[in-house]
């Protein structure tokens, strides 16, 4: 060596260089990187950016003077060129090599530009089975006869070194990219890019028999883009590339697609057939330099001279003696940490500090609920020397460290199949204090340089059972065909893969030695620096260090250094975080939260209780998996004819009176709203699981929807009726980042929560956020063409392999984890506010929402004020008189008959109700009038040309037959109901079918009712002038209560609602009606404790008044409207009837039968 390995390490800031400057050489090279970021083909396709395919390369044909663009094609190293045969093939010969060109860098096919590098071809190596008339094998390499110079514009594409099942490609979309013909013929001119979706062999063929049919080989795959979008002439040999795990792959090569008819031309509309890349990799590595070969092991790029920084080589891997407050010297391995969570008694598994910051250990100990998971550090075995907090009597020599955890990182193929990668990085919130002497990092073998294949001085870490201290137990390294034949032997098939090895303490060390949990450290020792120092090699994965069983298995750190190196950040104090962890320390947010509450203007920061915020529900086994307590489905009913309702949007709890929704979703068009917190079971409103209930969910009324101001469009604030229960373990809200340290810092993975279509359920997963760039190529990948305006908010999945398949909705949260209070919180960091339903196909992502600002927290504290459960919402008006002014059509007093109408009694308690119906499906009630005319709301009557029909004569049951026992009279059980067509509908000409204004109906049934009976009687109309006018205190409602068979009349007293007041609390619902002087509002349910009572859409509100001293039922209006639930806020709006006596009156006609007109013959007086 031209330096000694002593002076590099002295100098380990730059070890990294150093080493390249002993001549020491790559053993891979970068490639698939792009390394100029630009904005998100071919046939109709989007124009490609400088650099951002920096490997295509653009074939050229010699003809005399002058070149031809012939193909594309992409650089796989510094010379090697990677086509399609026919690209270089004419005439049944391979083109001399001398007349081909390459250009590489180069995005506009007939001008060059600085990134622009021209090569010749030395060798051209078409693939020795190649077949110009099928196209088989159409794959060469074209050697440069000058090496290409790598920049920002020029790199290679990594060859497709994975498993080359053509199934890992079907339904995903590759991009193709090339100056092939564009939507109008002609050679493109600007470098194009396209989507194209890849099909199986079946489908392909299906499209187009005979031309593919005949060729198709399993060595080919075919593609297809949107409508107009694919490869054409000119394309031929360019790449169709993959991104995967952050690097681009080329997988296929443009090879032919049919012609479009006899024109020569190709048609894309149909399918091209690509040659497959992976299935030819072993005859290209014969003629490539391997180094850029990636596999699994060298997918990241580490900058190692920038990794160094986050560990000082100096102390680490140095052993400890600690002396405690006896005097006795005890040993301590200083980088052993436990897991723990507050809710169990025994720690779960060790790990092993490797910097301040970080360290390693089993991945399957957070596998379960691990929010509240922390890492003891230096907690010294039989704890005498130290205590976890100082109190007045105990002195800590050695205090243990509690440090909370930012993230945990764990490998992305650790899973349900597969525990080979069974490792987990664990990022502190705060860094470990590492000047004391008990809590000190091991080493790691940062660099290449630094990694050896020795397997002695291997030691694990044990318990010593002489003087109750950790100890370093040597261990002997076991080949691994020794290993795998003992467990073979006892029926265990054992595969190492390199990622694993075994070793085990000797007999002799057995007996003194106690094993650790899981994850105890296996270390090599080693003379670094003039001293022993440990390095890691492994961790014991199954709490059996001392074999008792067989031989202890390690996974081999080795293996995965790069991997941690690469999840690895210099300071999480200085730099935006890498999750949803926001990089700030406990003190400081308890202490800004502090000084904002105390703030002038800040009074109402006392209604967010930031000890209780942001906690997810616990797990409950029978629930399924811990959830977000914050989310519920923010609901409404569209129509008064709607029998159910529908979920608009999610909304987020944000205290205990105020939920937040995205404010697309208000608009006046429903007449009723609800939130449903909680965890909500259709089929099991309780959670009646092992034999107990609980209530899981809770039903809340909402008593105002606040919209923003009009610069702040994203938030509309809901005010509750009632707090939600926070007693109900699901309920909770979550924390809004109030602090600005929150908004300083972007985290970089959220959670996103949100349902399955026609599913209660609320799920939740990871994703980690990219910018816009990276959010328009994904979005291209799906199929979805959108052009941002602005730096849009956008999310991915963030493990490498698909999690749970969800679609985001309107309203879904993005939640970031803060620690705070000791303890991982969730706060807002934003809502999905885009369009329904033109994401709903994205069930993998990408994710767009908006981002929660300090505009909208500023506005929302400024709208919120302190509340009191109300237990009752009776009007303050009092007993009113309502004067009205004579009718104008009282002359057709004569179509009444005061002897009989307004009569009931308690079997018949509303005689002159009867019910609409059409196809036997009922629309409304209705109530009688006379004996050939009914009123009723005209919201049911949609299709007039529908036969309908009108049915009375129903009973109180109940009533009935105690009165038939009484009277011994059975025959009054016995009258039969009656039914009668309805001939014809007059609907107000001022009905306004959108806010119901003038919502009324005259309904004349095709023959007379009779009237002579008890149970079928029409109420009085009130247009004569002595009942003119009435007390509030007099109105009657027809009401249900408690199954249909109980009809009954109630007297409303102080259930009345002044109209003005009705309007202002329908209004803060944002309901699509209006209150106004033609309705009347009364509320059944004035207090929690009254009785239920139902209306439905046509039942009666009456005035029972004296008439010919007689009790008579005058009609004052019937229902239109009514609350979603049994409401004590809400009242029941009616349409006032008074106000259309005189149009009932003109609109009502005498019976065709009579020999003469009414109006001239009969005047009605009331003397």
């Amino acid at each position: 060596m031209c330096c000694s390995l002593k002076r590099v390490l002295l100098l380990f800031g730059f070890l990294y260089f150093m080493s390249r400057a002993c001549g020491q050489e790559e053993n891979y090279l970068t490639c698939g990187r792009r390394k100029v970021q630009s904005v998100f083909l071919i046939h109709n396709g989007v124009d490609a950016k400088a650099g951002h395919w920096p490997w295509h390369a653009a074939i050229f044909h010699g003809n005399g003077r002058q070149e031809e663009y012939q193909c594309g094609g992409s650089i796989l190293d510094q010379n090697t060129i990677l086509t399609a045969s026919h690209c270089v093939y004419t005439h049944k010969s391979v083109i001399s090599a001398a007349r081909v060109s390459v250009h590489v860098g180069q995005i506009h096919l007939k001008e060059t530009s600085e990134y622009t590098q021209i090569h010749g071809v030395q060798d051209i190596i078409l693939h020795p089975e190649f077949n110009s008339n099928s196209f088989n094998n159409d794959i060469a390499l074209l050697k440069l006869s000058t090496n290409i110079t790598m920049t920002k514009y020029v790199q290679p594409v990594c060859l497709w070194t994975m498993d080359s099942n053509q199934e890992m490609i079907v339904g995903k979309n590759g991009t193709i990219v090339g100056f092939g013909l564009n939507e109008h013929d002609v050679v493109s001119d600007q470098l194009k890019q396209a989507l194209v979706g890849v099909v199986d062999a079946l489908t392909c063929i299906k499209s187009d028999r005979a031309a593919f049919g005949p060729v198709l080989t399993s060595e080919m795959f075919c593609g297809k883009g949107r409508t107009g979008v694919g490869a054409c002439n000119g394309d031929s040999g360019g790449g169709m590339f993959f991104e995967v795990g952050g690097k681009w792959f080329v997988r296929g090569l443009v090879s032919f697609t049919p012609l479009r008819g006899n024109t020569g031309l190709c048609d894309p509309l149909k399918y091209t057939a690509y040659t497959d890349v992976a299935k030819y990799l072993e005859w290209i590595k014969q003629y490539i330099d391997h180094r850029v070969l990636s596999y699994e092991s060298d997918v990241l790029d580490i900058d190692y001279e920038a990794k160094l920084r986050l560990f000082n080589f100096k102390t680490c891997g140095v052993k400890q003696m600690i002396v405690d407050t006896d005097g006795v010297s005890r040993s301590s391995i200083p980088w052993i940490g436990f897991v723990r969570s507050p809710n169990e008694t025994i720690s779960r598994c060790v790990v092993t500090l490797i910097s301040e910051w970080y360290a390693v250990g089993p991945a399957h100990c957070f596998q379960r609920d691990s929010s509240d998971v922390y890492l003891l550090l230096g907690f010294l075995v039989d704890g005498k020397s130290q205590c976890l907090g100082p109190d007045e009597f105990t002195v800590c020599t050695h205090p243990a460290q509690i440090r909370n955890i930012q993230k945990i990182i764990m490998h992305p193929k650790f899973g349900p199949n597969n525990s080979a990668d069974n490792i987990a990085l664990i990022e502190l919130q705060r860094p470990a204090d590492t000047s004391q002497p008990h809590v000190k990092p091991i080493c790691l073998s940062v660099t290449p340089e630094l990694r050896t294949k020795a397997m002695t001085n291997l030691h694990v870490a044990t318990v010593s059972k002489e003087n109750n201290s950790y100890k370093n137990t040597p261990v002997r390294y076991l080949e691994p065909t020794e290993c795998m034949k003992e467990y073979t032997e006892k029926n265990i098939t054992l595969n190492l893969e390199g990622k694993r090895l075994c070793a085990e303490i000797a007999n002799k060390d057995k007996q003194n030695s106690q094993t650790l949990i899981a994850g105890s450290p296996l270390q090599e020792m080693r003379i670094y620096h003039g001293q022993e120092q440990y390095f890691l090699r492994g961790f014991e994965l199954l709490g059996q260090a001392c074999g008792a069983f067989a031989s202890p298995i390690y996974n081999n750190i080795e293996t995965y250094i790069d991997w941690i190196l690469y999840n690895m950040r210099y300071s999480t104090l200085e730099v935006a975080d890498d999750n949803s962890t926001v990089n700030t320390t406990q003190q400081t947010l308890e202490t800004e939260w502090s000084m904002l509450q105390r703030q002038p203007g800040n009074e109402n920061l006392h209604l967010f209780d930031m000890d209780t915020c942001g906690l997810p529900s616990t797990h409950d086994q029978s629930l399924g998996e811990f959830s977000m307590p914050w989310v519920g489905l923010f609901g409404a009913v569209q129509n008064v004819t709607d029998k159910v309702s529908s979920i608009k949007s999610l909304a987020v709890l944000i205290s205990e009176w105020y939920a937040l929704i995205p404010n697309r979703t208000i608009n006046n068009d429903v007449t009723w709203r609800f939130l449903l917190l909680g965890r909500y079971n259709p089929d099991n409103n309780t959670n009646c699981y092992n034999g107990t209930c609980e209530v899981t969910h809770q039903l809340v009324e909402i008593k105002n929807v606040i919209l923003p101001p009009a610069n702040q469009q994203m938030f509309a604030l809901i005010e509750l009726l009632e707090p939600a229960n926070l007693k109900i373990p699901y309920i909770r809200p979550i924390c809004l980042p109030f602090m600005d340290q929150l908004h300083q810092y972007k985290p970089t993975e959220v959670i996103i929560s949100s349902t399955r279509e026609n599913s209660f359920a609320i799920e939740s997963k990871k994703l980690k956020m990219i910018d816009v760039l990276n959010c328009q190529q994904n979005l291209l990948l799906e199929g979805h063409f959108v052009t941002f305006t602005e730096n849009f908010p956008c999310a991915i999945e963030a493990e490498n392999f698909r999690q749970t398949p969800l679609s985001s909705h309107l309203g879904s949260p993005l939640q970031s984890a803060v620690w705070y209070g000791g303890r991982k919180r969730y706060f807002l960091y934003g809502i999905d506010g885009n369009e329904e339903h033109i994401f709903k196909d994205l069930i993998h992502g990408p994710y767009m929402f908006g981002t929660i600002e300090r505009g909208d927290l500023d506005w929302i504290v400024e709208s919120m004020r302190e509340n009191e459960r109300q237990t009752s919402s009776i009007s303050t008006t009092k007993n009113e008189r309502i004067t009205l002014r004579p009718v104008q059509h009282a002359s057709k007093g004569a179509l009444f008959n005061f002897g009989t109408c307004g009569e009931s009694s308690s079997s018949f308690p509303m005689p002159w109700m009867g019910f609409v119906s059409s196809n036997n499906v009922t629309k409304s009630f209705a109530i009688l009038i006379s004996d050939r005319f009914a009123v009723g709301p005209a919201h049911y009557v949609d299709d007039v040309s529908a036969e309908y029909e009108m049915t009375l004569g129903y009973p109180n049951f109940q009533a009935l037959w105690k009165e038939c026992s009484t009277l011994n009279d059975f025959a009054l059980c016995s009258l039969p109901s009656q039914k009668r067509r309805v001939q014809k509908f007059f609907v107000h000409p001022m009905y306004n079918s959108t806010d119901h204004a003038n919502g009324i109906a005259l309904i004349q049934l095709a023959t007379p009712v009779v009237t002579s009976l008890p149970n079928v009687k029409p109420i009085c109309l009130p247009f004569i002038d002595t009942v003119r006018s009435y007390y509030t205190s007099s109105l009657v409602m027809d009401v249900i209560g408690t199954s249909f068979a109980d009809i009954k009349t109630l007297d409303v007293k102080d259930r009345y609602i002044n109209p003005l007041e009705c309007r202002e609390r329908w209004e803060g619902l944002k309901v699509k009606f209006t209150i106004d002087s033609m309705k009347h509002c009364v509320i059944p349910k004035r207090t929690e404790e009254d009785e239920l009572f139902d209306v439905q859409p046509g039942f009666s509100l009456h005035s029972l008044q004296t008439h010919e001293s007689s009790e008579k039922h005058f009609l004052r209006g019937f229902v239109i409207i009514k609350p979603g639930t049994f409401s004590t806020y809400y009242p029941v709006v009616y349409t006032n009837t008074d106000a259309y006596l005189d149009w009932i009156l003109e609109t009502m006609e005498p019976p065709a039968s009579l020999p003469f007109d009414l109006r001239k013959e009969l005047i009605f007086s009331d003397k």
